[in-house]
């Protein structure tokens, strides 16, 4: 995606908060490096399936 951005002259960077030392990647931004995997509080859950979504459009 960077360097789709950066092709059409866009100044992108790109930030994580635990980069991998494996990483394909070159990061512009890593808070900590770490080799564990990671669970954070919002993907610790599965995704929420069509049945789960109660909501209609534009009820919000």
């Amino acid at each position: 995606m960077l360097d789709l951005l950066q092709e059409h002259g866009a100044e992108a960077r790109s930030a994580v908060l635990h980069g991998k030392p494996g990483s394909v990647v070159t990061l512009d931004y890593v808070w900590r490096q770490t080799d564990q995997w990671i669970v954070f509080p919002w993907s610790a859950e599965p995704p929420v399936s069509g049945s789960q979504v109660t909501a209609t459009p534009g009820s919000a």
